[in-house]
């Protein structure tokens, strides 16, 4: 399964700088934070930009568990990057399972937290006015562990 999930995590990471380039010219502000919502039993998988406007006027909007919220969450649905199969593949090895869906789940944010430090991803980011305590977040949302940045 662990080369199931290294090759998810490589889409993964083609996705996100795919998605962060092609959004680039319509995100003119300041950015405060980025983070993926993930969630393996439910096959889903988007893309999230916290401003560093809304950060000020709602400085609550820096917690992960805030960020249906933000301004620019899910801002990947409109683009033509896609993920096909990306939430679908996830949810399916989540499923088929037998043991600790749990672990299961643990190794998908993990591989999402290495995805989204590739280069390609970071150099894509680069691109973007990030604020000086810009912050990338990749958390469980139901333990509020946070897999970023990779062990």
């Amino acid at each position: 399964m662990r080369e199931v999930i290294e090759q998810w995590s490589r889409k993964l990471a083609r996705f996100v700088s795919c998605a962060l380039d092609e959004f680039r010219p319509r995100a003119a502000e300041r950015m405060e934070g980025f983070a993926v919502d993930l969630y393996p039993w439910n096959a889903v998988v988007i893309l999230a930009f916290l401003t560093a406007k809304e950060f000020e006027e709602e400085p609550f909007l820096a917690d992960a568990r805030e960020m249906a919220a933000w301004r620019f969450y899910d801002f990947a649905s409109d683009l033509s990057c896609s993920h096909p199969g990306l939430g679908s593949r996830m949810r399916e090895l989540y499923e088929t399972e037998r043991g600790d869906k749990a672990k299961v789940a643990v190794e998908f944010f993990v591989a999402c937290a290495k995805a989204v430090a590739s280069k390609p991803v970071r150099d894509a980011l680069a691109k973007y006015d990030l604020s000086g305590g810009f912050k990338i977040m990749i958390q469980h949302p139901d333990t509020g562990k946070e897999y970023y940045p990779p062990a």
